[in-house]
């Protein structure tokens, strides 16, 4: 009997999936033949190739969008890498793969559904509707047709496989079976989940909510099993779930956690989220299919028979679980006031991210129409024969009945709602496509087909489109339109700078132009975030020719292509010397670019030491910014940002690396070694820049006297400025110098008496007898002390004079135009996507070696020279590029960086591994494990008193 059973249920299975794949090819046979689809979908062919070069295996550093992002660590490739295996195994183009996969995506969900119906709720039929209801709605589509989430929907493929084992393992608990089903469906359910996430992380919060609803699945008023499941079993599933996924999970989190010490803290921004209105999820109104929001609907086809699948709720435990997930999934869409509960708190946004709602809510509303059409059709018909005192089998026909005639209204209800098209009475409202229902198979011109019938056309099997695969009809994302791009440039560009308003190539440049491109797709991992938003806004949108060109310099920028609306950026191009290249888009070319790398003998590298009150990606970013605008050339000095914000935290010898120190928004453990270390290091050689003039940041913006020797003022007093009194510089009188006035009031600083100069200290700037900016020589270096917070003052004062005193005031300290070796090119050889080589000029001197791409914590560097080889350390320098100090350079050295896993990502892989490993025991060796569980368990049940038979 076992057998008929398992073969009658293989024989459902094969009708059931037919059937869905029929109805999802009718709905989007369009995705076989438009190329890839969505407005992604440009960067994620561009990523699958990426992946698809070093296929079966992984790169860990992609070199070619933003001066490189580490895509394998921060972003989920899963989806493309099936996709480059695809195309392997079935010898057709990697486009085409992704179509197969994009194709398959719905249909599997769909199937997904009836096995969960038929098997775990022993509903078939309702499986079969809720399959199909599946299909209809846009919401199922649009994410991948329209938007082009391209991860995020091939992860919804594993949803229900992951909700089918949940079901499982939540029986055998319930029903107190700890056997090997019971271990087993807990390691699929934890697995499938890990697995999911690692596809599309966003949806591991849709499956961690399930898990937590299953409480609802509990039948009775028994406390405590709802207690045991919440506050016990579902935690341990979600705790084993996320030791599994330790091997991607933490790594993108560590990544992300870097990119985070570059930029402040974020506020919470509601509009960083998308929010929907009820009418549009559930389709109130006729469909507008140009307002993108209003085709992620739910079908009036589906919710309306969904809401008779809620009323059996009341006797199913599993649908009470389906409503409560469809009802937060839509409270995840309209709202942000979930995402601002959690914000900031890791791993909890997931859990109440728009995504994992949709995704909730896609699935769980048609399980409910399917219930809605047969078990509550059902349950109804045997009310109503109880009610009339009908006998056994009278009430199975009336049940039955009852079940045709919901099977009736459904298909009633799919026939009306079927032109629910604002404006198009013949388009077809389900799936995404919208087509005419005159010509479903696309055979004439737009709006030329007479009318026909459309079932008629569903039927006549050889009137259907050959299932085949490519760009086969229609303008495609793939296709002609790109050709243009492809000869933009005579040869390809080492970095070109493009943002969204030429979206195409900034989608795929390097595909399109075979070079790299100094910005992405993907705005939210670059490495430094800010300081990328400040290259593009200078290159892009606004005017000055210096800033663009200090850019060129330090990134290695030799192209820029303007949208329509950056035309008049091609001003600043022409004076530079620029070439324009096409007319449009409007492209400009560098004649004389620097190279992607660059050493410096003797180079003048300046340590940034200091925070602001939120991060210590402030003051860096700041400074970097104004250094670009002038005030520090790329020939003069590079910036290097520092780990710690306290200067004692470093070292003498550290320190002595560093040819000039940058100290604004600094801090000390203790005053008297700091400047002790200060001192030393001026006295031997080095060039200090020292602000106090940053009130509440600065430490000693209010210090009082006397004063530490390094300082060329013995005191400092805060106080207000008087904004009429004349501003001196050097003891002449500078009346276009910006104004002392902050608001109604004077500007604040950390100011000195002219008496109080130290003997051969020179007073700069003086302000109504107050001195503000000072500087002496001491021993054989350089201080130079600003008690105004001279950078942010002239930043926003707006004269020219103040901006030329500031340049000059680094130009002493980094000893400009005295000489000394210049900074050169170097070729950059690379290897693989992990491993750039660089060859370097003999030189007896310290020698500074910038690789013009993100600093990110897995770059390693490795001086290889006739006399050895030995690791040298690799720091953030610049626009946070990779930044190397050699001590000397023998002759025949190369330089070799290479990008790979760290520490924290190998540990992260064992975690994994052994947790894997200790599930697996668990699930042949339970007794090896028995007195651990027992004792929580037992622990557990004396804190919250549950009884024997609660757990």
């Amino acid at each position: 009997m076992k057998g008929v059973a398992l073969t009658l249920g293989a024989a459902r299975l094969v009708v059931a999936a037919s059937i869905v794949t029929a109805v999802a090819y009718i709905l989007s046979w369009q995705i076989l033949y438009s190329g890839p689809v969505g407005n992604d979908t440009l960067f994620h062919l561009h990523l699958a190739r990426w992946v698809d070069s070093s296929f079966p295996g992984l790169h860990w550093w992609f070199r070619w969008d933003d001066h490189g992002i580490a895509y394998r660590e921060g972003y989920p490739l899963s989806a493309h890498w099936v996709a480059a295996a695809i195309s392997r195994a079935g010898s057709i183009d990697l486009s085409q793969a992704m179509q197969v996969v994009e194709f398959a995506v719905a249909p599997l969900g769909a199937v997904g559904i009836y096995v969960f119906c038929a098997w775990r709720l022993h509903r078939p039929l309702a499986g079969l509707v809720a399959g199909i209801a599946y299909l209809l709605s846009p919401l199922t589509w649009t994410f991948l047709v329209d938007w082009g989430f391209y991860s995020n929907q091939a992860g919804t493929i594993l949803f229900m496989p992951a909700l089918i084992a949940l079901d499982v393992f939540f029986e055998e608990w319930s029903a107190g079976r700890r056997g090997w089903r019971f271990r087993l469906a807990a390691l699929v359910t934890m697995g499938l989940v890990a697995l999911m996430g690692l596809v599309s992380p966003f949806l591991l919060g849709a499956a961690v909510v399930a898990v937590f609803m299953y409480v609802l699945a509990i039948g009775g008023r028994r406390v405590g099993v709802w207690a045991r499941w919440l506050l016990l079993t579902a935690p341990g599933l979600v705790a084993g779930t996320f030791l599994l996924t330790a091997f991607w999970s933490v790594p993108e989190q560590q990544y992300l956690s870097f990119i985070g010490t570059h930029v402040p803290p974020r506020e919470f921004d509601p509009g960083l989220f998308n929010v929907w209105g009820i009418d549009q999820i559930f389709a109130l109104h006729p469909m507008r299919p140009s307002l993108l929001f209003e085709r992620t609907t739910i079908s009036p086809a589906v919710w309306i028979p969904a809401l008779g699948g809620m009323v059996a709720a009341t006797w199913n435990p599993r649908a009470r679980v389906f409503s409560a997930m469809a009802a937060f999934g839509a409270l995840t869409m309209v709202t942000t006031a979930l995402e601002q509960a959690t914000w900031g708190v890791p791993v909890l946004g997931y859990l109440v991210h728009g995504r994992a709602g949709v995704n909730l809510i896609q699935f769980a509303v048609p399980v409910l129409a399917g219930l809605g059409v047969t078990e509550s059709a059902a349950m109804l018909g045997l009310g109503l024969a109880a009610i009339a005192r009908l006998g056994t089998r009278s009430r199975t026909v009336i049940s039955a009945a009852t079940v045709c005639v919901a099977l009736v209204l459904a298909s009633v209800g799919v026939e009306h709602f079927a032109h629910w098209v604002d404006g198009s009475p013949s388009a077809l409202a389900y799936g995404d496509f919208q087509p005419s229902t005159n010509d479903i198979w696309a055979r004439r011109p737009p709006g030329a087909a007479p009318p026909a019938d459309f079932l008629s056309q569903v039927a006549n099997l050889s009137g259907w489109r050959e299932p085949r695969v490519g760009c086969l009809i229609g303008s495609c994302a793939t296709g002609s339109g790109l050709a243009g791009y492809r000869t933009l440039f005579a040869t390809p560009p080492q970095r070109v700078v493009v943002d969204a308003h030429v979206p195409l190539l900034l989608m795929a440049g390097p595909d399109l132009t075979g070079g790299g491109q100094a910005y992405t797709y993907n705005f939210q991992l670059p490495a430094s975030p800010e300081l990328d938003n400040w290259m593009l806004d200078s290159m892009l949108s606004h005017r000055g020719a210096t800033v663009k060109a200090e850019l060129a310099a330090a990134l290695g920028l030799d192209a820029v292509v303007l949208g329509q609306t950056q035309s008049a950026q091609g001003v600043d191009y022409r004076a530079l010397g620029w070439n324009q290249v096409n007319e449009s888009p409007l492209a400009y070319v560098n004649p004389s670019p620097t190279g992607l790398a660059a050493e410096w003998p003797s180079g003048k590298a300046a340590l940034v030491i200091g925070a602001d009150q939120r991060s210590t990606s402030h003051p860096y970013n700041d400074l970097f910014e104004r250094a670009t605008t002038g005030m520090i050339p790329f020939s003069s000095g590079w910036l290097v940002r520092g780990q710690s914000a306290f200067v004692d935290d470093y070292s003498a010898a550290q320190l002595s690396a560093y040819p000039m120190l940058f100290l604004v928004g600094y801090r000390y453990h203790g005053r008297g070694q700091a400047f002790a270390l200060l001192d030393d290091y001026v006295r031997a050689g080095g060039s200090l820049y020292i602000e106090t003039g940053w009130q509440y940041v600065d430490p000693d913006w209010d210090m009082g006297s006397p004063t530490p020797a390094v300082l060329p003022v013995g005191e400092l007093h805060w106080g207000a400025l008087d904004p009429a009194s004349t501003v001196a510089v050097a003891g002449q009188a500078a009346p276009a110098w910006g104004s002392m006035a902050y608001g109604s009031s004077g500007w604040g600083a950390s100011s000195a008496t002219p008496t109080s100069v130290r003997p051969g200290a020179e007073a700069l700037v003086d302000v109504g007898g107050r001195v503000v900016v000072a500087r002496q020589e001491l021993g054989r270096g350089r201080v130079f002390w600003s008690g105004m917070n001279l950078i942010a003052h002239s930043g926003s004062a707006g004269s020219e004079t103040e901006d030329q005193f500031t340049a000059q005031a680094f130009a002493w300290l980094l000893h400009a135009g005295e000489g000394g070796p210049a900074q050169s090119d170097l070729a950059v050889t690379w290897v693989t996507d992990d491993q750039a080589r660089v060859t370097l000029s003999p030189s007896t001197a310290p020698t500074w070696v910038l690789l013009k791409e993100s600093f990110a914590p897995g770059w390693t560097a490795e001086m290889q020279s006739p006399a050895g080889s030995h690791a040298v350390r690799v720091q953030a320098g610049e626009a946070d590029l990779v930044l190397v100090r050699l001590d000397s350079v023998p002759p025949g050295t190369q330089l070799v960086f290479t990008y790979g896993p760290t520490t924290g990502v190998y540990l992260s892989w064992g975690l994994s591994a052994i947790s894997l490993a200790l599930m697996l025991v668990w699930l042949v060796r339970p007794r090896w494990f028995r007195h651990g569980l027992n004792e929580v368990r037992g622990r557990a049940a004396g804190r919250f008193r549950w009884g024997e038979e609660e757990g």
